[in-house]
């Protein structure tokens, strides 16, 4: 029982650290939360909550690879070399095609005119409405930009 909850600390300590030291991590968890929060605006299907929360994670997911895999290669080649440098920009890569994928399924989920702009016209209604929106942008920015790398 002990070794199995030391699995899970180590694992949390692992995903502690990477949003600690990586902000392109932190970028896509505030994406994620921004998507599940207008998610529940948009009275999702649970078949496009499936595939939205399947796309969301396969994008932070292949963020924790690509951060484990730089990690390895600046430990086994601290100085510049080719092959490092292909495995580095293949691991982003992968990253990235999972982003503009999931940016696609956004678009195609939450690109229905009527639905956005009901929701347009209730932050309007609502000044406290849009203040809170407001806040949450600047406290994420915050959590991207200002938190300190390790």
């Amino acid at each position: 029982m002990c070794r199995e909850v030391n699995r899970f600390v180590v694992a949390i300590e692992g995903i502690c650290h990477a949003i600690r030291t990586e902000s392109h991590l932190r970028f896509h968890l505030v994406a994620c939360f921004y998507v599940v929060f207008f998610g529940f605006l948009y009275s999702l299907t649970r078949a496009l909550w499936c595939i939205t929360l399947l796309t969301a994670s396969s994008v932070i997911g292949f963020e924790f690879i690509n951060t484990a895999v730089e990690s390895l290669c600046d430990f086994v080649q601290p100085s510049f070399h080719p092959l490092i440098k292909i495995t580095k920009d293949i691991s982003s890569g992968c990253v990235l095609v999972s982003a503009v994928f999931a940016f696609a399924n956004g678009i195609i989920i939450f690109g229905n005119r009527d639905k956005f702009l009901f929701i347009l016209k209730f932050y309007l209604s609502y000044p406290s409405a849009i203040l809170s929106l407001v806040v949450t942008i600047i406290v994420s920015l915050i959590f991207i930009f200002f938190t300190k790398s390790e």
